[in-house]
Parts: C-alpha cells; structure tokens; sequence
C-alpha cells in the first residue's frame, strides 16, 4: 500500500487506483490469488532479501505472445533489481512452460521501464495502442518483444 502512494506507479498504471487504500491492497492480493488459481496470469513479489520488505512486483500471462508488466516502490528503483526480477521471470516463463515470444508495453514517457525491457532483452518493435488509456489520456504504448 505504501509504494502505490507514489504518483508515478498510477501515473503509468492506469489500473491502479488513485489514491491508493489498505482496501486496494488487499482486493489486489485477493486477485493475484485469484488469477494464479484460474487464469494464465502468475504476480510474483520482489522482496529484499536483507529486510524481508516487500519492493514490487512482476506478473506474466503464461501463453505464446503473453504480456509481462511490473512496478517498483521508488526506493528500490535504479538499482536494477526490476532488470533482474524479469529476467527471472522470463527465464522460468522459459524453461517451466515452454513460452518463446512475450511482450511488454510501457508510456511513451516511462523511460525507466523501457530501460528494463531493453536490458531483460526484449527489443523495441514500435507503437501500439494501449488497451486502457493512461491517466493523462495517452493511448498509446511502445512495444518491445522478446522471440
């Protein structure tokens, strides 16, 4: 709940709800539970590995051509722990299901997690429309895909 105080996590997330309650957290936890249960969709934490605290989180969507989306508390970021947590993902996505191609989208104006889909390898394809506006009514989206 804390790290989705942050303006920049809704501003480039427009499903997640602005301003930020414990209520949110916690329907959001039931959902991660829920789509692991009945879905193609996995959420994973990253948790510091000294503090135990929580930093973010990545989901995928387990099928060829799937999505992969991520957001991090401010404090953990640039510090490339976002780089490495979807490396890990995509790597297990890899090796435990057999899944080849998968894409991220991000605003044209994250330049951060562009960054990340560049150094997890995915390689920028072009422009698509983004299927929820962003908040500032952006449409659209930069693609990377990773084959």
């Amino acid at each position: 709940m804390a790290a989705c105080q942050d303006p920049e996590i809704p501003r480039f997330i427009p499903y997640v709800p602005l301003p930020y309650s414990e209520q949110d957290g916690k329907t959001w936890l039931a959902e991660v539970e829920r789509k692991w249960q009945s879905s193609d969709e996995r959420t994973f934490a990253i948790v510091d590995q000294k503090s135990n605290r929580f930093l973010g989180a990545v989901a995928i969507r387990l099928r060829d051509g799937g999505s992969i989306g991520y957001w991090l508390s401010r404090e953990a970021r640039g510090q490339g722990v976002m780089s490495e947590a979807v490396g890990a993902v995509v790597e297990w996505a890899r090796t435990e299901h057999g899944i080849e191609r998968l894409c991220i989208v991000a605003h044209p104006h994250n330049v951060a997690s562009q960054r990340v889909a560049e150094k997890a390898g995915f390689i920028r394809t072009g422009i698509t429309t983004h299927p929820t506006p962003f908040r500032d009514g952006t449409s659209k989206a930069v693609r990377f895909d990773r084959a």
